[in-house]
């Protein structure tokens, strides 16, 4: 008798930590409508699991999913100091998980989306410092670098490549920001309407009242490099003419910087050049 409630009780402790690791890996997502929902379970360290209604509302439902998932050995350090003398050791391992979905145009990409910034951010502040990301701040960092990434690329087919064809891909668009935002921006970003890949626009970040973003312009050398002479000189014959076309399309409040080299190079501060 004793043997079989030994028996018992080791499978029931089996099936507590099978029930527990289950709940850490898994989050049900259940919506209550208005754009809320309730979470029952964790989901662990997945995020693709944990925030799958979020994910859901920034790349549409059934318009994405994560084709791996890989974990890395962070090479950020951390300093501890004790009586055995100072010494540095890593935060640990972070996940990078990569998202397949297809952006407003129908077209397929592949995005990245990681923890790492949060471990180390996390790593950096305290638990009660203002600078200090909770996980869906983090979350929704990362989902804010997604969203750059296709405005940047529409600023990119709607002015570069107007001007230029083939010669277009030796050029650069970014749309950045000179101080990182605080972690509650990323608060109220996540309830902007706009804030999905079929939504996004240039004009919803450079016209931000949160934050200041601008536009980046640059060359890549090793491409603009691999061009003939001829395609050379037509990449810097239009450096004026998108200049003029950024102003014509963003207006006169834009905040843009654009170098192709030494001669060729701009900056406008909310429409002032500077």
């Amino acid at each position: 008798m004793k043997k079989a409630k030994n028996i018992i009780t080791i499978v029931g402790i089996v099936l507590g930590i099978i029930i527990i690791i289950w709940f850490y890996q898994v989050c049900i997502n259940i919506p209550v409508g208005n754009g809320k929902v309730i979470k029952i379970g964790l989901g662990g360290g997945d995020w693709t699991k944990k925030y799958k209604f979020e994910l859901d509302q920034f790349f549409g439902e059934g318009n994405w999913e994560c084709v791996s998932k890989e974990k890395k050995e962070s090479s950020f350090t951390e300093k501890t100091v004790s009586d055995y003398g100072d010494y540095s050791e890593s935060i640990g391992k972070y996940t990078n998980w990569s998202i397949r979905f297809k952006n407003k145009y129908g077209e397929e990409r592949t995005a990245v989306i990681t923890n790492h910034v949060l471990m180390i951010n996390n790593s950096k502040h305290g638990l009660f410092s203002s600078k200090r990301y909770s996980g869906k701040q983090a979350f929704y960092l990362e989902l804010m670098d997604v969203s750059l990434d296709l405005a940047a690329d529409e600023i990119h087919n709607d002015v570069i490549k107007s001007e230029l064809t083939e010669e277009a891909n030796c050029i650069d668009v970014t749309i950045m920001m000179r101080v990182n935002p605080k972690p509650k921006f990323y608060d109220a970003l996540a309830k902007e309407k706009w804030f999905t890949v079929n939504k996004v626009t240039p004009e919803n970040y450079l016209f931000n009242e949160l934050h200041h973003f601008y536009i980046s312009i640059d060359l890549y050398d090793y491409r603009f490099g691999k061009l003939t002479e001829q395609q050379q000189k037509n990449v810097l014959d239009s450096f004026e003419r998108i200049e003029k076309r950024i102003l014509d399309k963003y207006g006169d409040k834009v905040s843009f910087e654009m170098r192709f080299d030494d001669e060729h190079k701009v900056e406008y501060n909310n429409g002032v050049k500077e």
